[in-house]
């Protein structure tokens, strides 16, 4: 079970930037706890998506065919070597959450989040992730905006220090 990291977000621009931001890479929600409540939700995939091929890898140690194989894939009741076409996309990255972690800079997409639109240009947000910020999310956004100014304020499950980081 990880540890949680909640991010406090706040991102700055124009009313413009902050529109294409939320129109590129923000999903459309309804309020787990209010259904009459309208939101929108990060969408790590939107932003650095992870290729599809690493959501059906499976890693450790597998007899297939009497062969031994670090990766396989399980489809249709059955196991099976990776294809040289799927072993190039995966070869730089052993899974999923090798991936993630190299791309995203945590584990999983946010577990929980809530977003506040301000029409003056601002997006305030806090999210959490598993063990980590995404940083690699966060820097994506800035790379494309790079007009916009992106604060993030977090702390680890259980810690009341705070760390801040601007781009």
């Amino acid at each position: 079970m990880p540890n949680w990291y909640t991010s406090e977000i706040i991102i700055d621009g124009t009313n413009e930037e902050i529109s294409e931001i939320l129109s590129r890479y923000f999903t459309p929600c309804i309020s787990e706890r209010n259904p009459k409540a309208f939101g929108v939700m990060l969408d790590f995939n939107k932003v650095i998506p992870m290729p599809e091929m690493l959501d059906k890898i499976c890693v450790g140690v597998c007899k297939i065919d009497g062969v031994t194989t670090s990766r396989w894939i399980e489809e249709n009741g059955g196991k099976r070597k990776l294809n040289e076409a799927e072993e190039a996309i995966v070869a730089e990255h052993d899974s999923w959450l090798d991936w993630s972690v190299t791309n995203w800079g945590t584990k999983w997409r946010c577990t929980d989040q809530s977003w506040m639109v301000h029409s003056e240009g601002q997006i305030e947000g806090e999210i959490e992730t598993a063990w980590s910020p995404p940083i690699g999310i966060f820097r994506a956004i800035q790379d494309a905006f790079p007009d916009v100014t992106i604060q993030v304020e977090g702390r680890d499950e259980g810690e009341d220090v705070m760390e801040v980081v601007v781009w």
